[in-house]
């Protein structure tokens, strides 16, 4: 996710989904020279990293750091979802 255009929008959208369908963020941008490097490779700012940390906390939308985190999530998140403990 590069930024949110439509912060309400996407929380309001976020909050109805999240509880059926997780959904993982890989946001570049958190420190100084990754905004700066985001910024140069797509030419548009990244907003306030803590302002979009708490957008994701408020949605229930799952931040990872890395590619291999994202995939890590998705492998938890696909082994987890709907199953039941056996009784």
């Amino acid at each position: 996710m590069e930024s949110i255009g439509d912060a309400r929008g996407f929380i309001s959208a976020a909050r109805e989904v999240a509880p059926a369908k997780p959904i993982i963020v890989i946001k570049p941008g958190r420190t100084e020279g990754a905004a700066k490097a985001a910024a140069s490779h797509t030419g548009s700012l990244t907003g306030s990293d803590e302002v979009l940390e708490v957008a994701f906390r408020r949605s229930g939308a799952l931040r990872v750091n890395s590619i291999s985190d994202l995939f890590y999530m998705a492998e938890v998140l696909g082994n987890s979802r709907g199953r039941r403990d056996p009784a």
